[in-house]
């Protein structure tokens, strides 16, 4: 398995897509400063439709203290 950035993902009308370990996810690269447990980071999602539309989506993330790959 290897990981590649993505130019964007088309999402289709109705069709859902999850963002997973092991499928799509998000990775935050070039950071100004670290994250840290605790904290929260905001994430702007920009969405463009097929007629060239785009609306930007703020998601508040909150950082936890554990790795993806840990097991709950």
């Amino acid at each position: 398995m290897s990981m590649r950035p993505v130019k964007g993902l088309l999402i289709r009308a109705g069709e859902p897509v999850e963002f997973k370990s092991g499928g799509y996810h998000l990775m935050l690269m070039d950071l100004k400063q670290p994250v840290r447990a605790g904290f929260e980071s905001q994430i702007t999602l920009v969405f463009e439709s097929s007629d060239g539309k785009r609306e930007s989506v703020y998601v508040h993330a909150p950082i936890a203290n554990s790795s993806p790959h840990e097991k709950k």
